[in-house]
Parts: structure tokens; sequence; C-alpha cells
């Protein structure tokens, strides 16, 4: 395992100079005098959502409000759009990582090892142009590594616009009543296994996991802004 400072020392040395390498330099310096916690942080763990009382749980709001800004601003301490700037084939990791700070329930840490693995994948899938290939993985590890010291302020706005606190007694049926709305409006012929798939998620994470995988699948409950 490495710590934040050997990932940005190894992606250091990987990028070819130019405005690029300069404009990370140039956020990195900037880290400063945005709470910046330091090279050593490790994985991203933001405190989850606690707004609600003993007697509540949080759930997502309906209608959900996904919106994305690609990833352009990605963990909204800095911006990324001049730092790696072929986005098109890693975009969807993007808009899934914006949406997923937005998912109620959702953690930091979660939101991170998705987009690490879908990054992985876009760039797996590029076959018979290595050239295209290694620009992809680039452009992944630049993205990684402003994503990893970047702060929580994103993703606390992100849960606190998100989630609403409901009673506990009313928690079941109103997963349920939002897992429903979501497949009437981008799948309605399967409608009918929202309750089951409700009653699997009985948790503030599983259902957060649910909708992440939902996201996935239905790209077009993002917005793009």
């Amino acid at each position: 395992l490495y710590s934040t400072s050997d990932f940005v020392f190894k992606t250091l040395i990987k990028m070819k100079p130019g405005l690029p390498f300069l404009s990370l330099i140039i956020s990195l310096g900037s880290c400063k005098s945005q709470q910046f916690d330091g090279f050593n942080t490790g994985p991203k763990h933001c405190p989850v959502y606690n707004k609600c009382s003993k007697d509540e749980e949080a759930v997502p709001k309906w209608p959900m409000k996904l919106t994305s800004v690609g990833c352009s601003n990605l963990g909204g301490s800095m911006s990324m759009s001049s730092i790696g700037s072929d986005d098109e084939i890693i975009s969807p990791c993007c808009d899934q990582w914006n949406a997923c700070i937005q998912i109620c329930g959702s953690t930091r840490s979660f939101c991170d090892s998705s987009f690490d693995k879908c990054l992985k994948v876009k760039c797996d899938d590029i076959d018979n142009n290595e050239e295209k290939k290694k620009q992809c993985e680039s452009n992944a590890s630049t993205k990684k590594l402003l994503l990893s010291i970047s702060d929580c302020r994103s993703f606390d706005a992100g849960q606190s616009n998100g989630c609403e606190c409901v009673n506990k007694s009313k928690v079941e049926e109103k997963r349920k009543s939002i897992v429903r709305a979501f497949y009437k409006k981008y799948n309605s012929k399967d409608v009918d296994k929202a309750d089951k798939l409700a009653s699997k998620a009985n948790t503030i994470a599983k259902f957060a996991g649910l909708f992440q995988k939902l996201i996935e699948k239905y790209p077009n409950a993002v917005k793009r802004v």
C-alpha cells in the first residue's frame, strides 16, 4: 500500500512537461489555502450524514437531483479542466462519482473506490491502440491524484442536499416508493422489481449501493451541468 505522497510522486514522474504538468503543480500548491490535510491522508474517510434524530433514519430525497460537472472540478476543491484534456473515455466514471456523493448514505471511500474501478475498466477496454490506452491510464492517474487530495466539502454538500430524515417506522415504505418512482421514470416495464430490490437494500449503506448500481445502468439519471 502506498501513501498519498507516494502516489503524488509516482504520478508526477510519469507526466510529461507542459501545461497539464504545470497546472498540476499549481493546483498542488493551492491546496495550502483549501483546508488541505497533507499528503499522508490515505483513503478518504469523510464523516457520514448524521443529522437525523435517534427516531429517524436518512433516506434519499425524491425526486433525486443528481448532477455532474463531468471530470472538471472533480472533488470540488480545484479545477481539473486543464489537467488531462482527453476526458471522453473516462467521463462516465466522473459522472458516476459526482452522482455517488449525492446519493444519501454513500461514503466518500465507497465513491472513490468505485471511481477507481470504473477508470480501470474504461482503460482496460481499449484494444489495439497502445498509445490511446497509455493516455487513458495517464489521465486516470491524474484524476485519481487530484481527487485523493481534495477535501470533504463537495461530499458533505452532496449528502446534505440529497438526504432527508424519516421516522424509522416509515423508512421501509419510503425506500420502496423511491425505487418504484425511479423505475417508473427510467424503465417502467421493470417497475415490478422495485419492492423486492428495496426490501433487500434494508440499510442506509445497502440502499446507497443499490442506487449506485442503478445509476451505472441508467446513466441518464445524472444530468450534466
